[in-house]
């Protein structure tokens, strides 16, 4: 590593360190795996989420492992999940089909789904619409063009689906669970974070992609 190599790390570390402080209150996290990529080896990101996208990009190109570094590229891929966790909605039900991204959401204290209804309790028609919805997740391609138009639709119109979103966040905690693999190398990680009712989650999206970055650069 050249000493211009050497003081870009170091300044992407600092910056690191200094967006974590300031969003680590905003979410818990929990992380497990890491990604097999060789020291010093181009990074081109790819996230489903724009947020997750700017920072990833950001990180990379400070520490000089962005994909027009020298070298021959490797591109890692980001999917991202968010949920809103209202009653009736467990962990199984934010990354469906995720064993690893539903065990890291109960460590951070979210609840697991119920082993099965008794029949001797009349059902919550609220938590079986809730439930209803989470195991029809859009793909991530589509959930981030929502994302995007629901911004400039809350803009306008109070009564976006946007707007409902914030507002159940603002009394109920909000999931989200990134999972990053790269092309021709072993390895996977995922990151789950908590953010508390009325907390940022872009804060909180943004110190997922930290924790991201931080594991490529070291």
């Amino acid at each position: 590593m050249n000493l211009i190599q050497y003081f870009k790390t170091c300044a992407a570390s600092i910056a690191i360190l200094i967006a974590t402080a300031a969003a680590v209150g905003a979410a818990q996290l929990k992380t497990l795996g890491r990604l097999s990529i060789p020291r010093g080896t181009p990074v081109i990101a790819i996230c489903t989420d724009s947020v997750m996208q700017t920072v990833l990009t950001q990180d990379l190109n400070v520490g000089g492992r962005a994909g027009n570094a020298p070298g021959l590229p490797v591109t890692i891929t980001v999917t991202m999940h968010q949920q809103v966790m209202q009653p009736g909605v467990s962990a199984q039900d934010v990354a469906p089909g995720d064993p690893v991204a539903s065990n890291l959401l109960e460590d951070l204290g979210v609840a697991p789904m119920p082993l099965g209804d008794t029949g001797d309790q009349p059902g919550d028609p609220y938590e079986a619409v809730a439930r209803l919805e989470a195991t029809r997740p859009e793909d991530p391609m589509t959930q981030a063009l929502r994302q995007e138009q629901a911004q400039v639709n809350a803009m306008t119109q109070p009564g976006s689906q946007l707007f409902g979103r914030d507002e159940a966040a603002k009394q109920y905690p909000t999931a989200i669970v990134a999972r990053v693999t790269s092309s021709g190398h072993d390895g996977s990680m995922t990151v789950a974070a908590l953010v508390a009712p009325g907390e940022s989650v872009r804060d909180a999206k943004e110190l997922v992609a930290e924790e991201i970055a931080n594991s490529i650069l070291h």
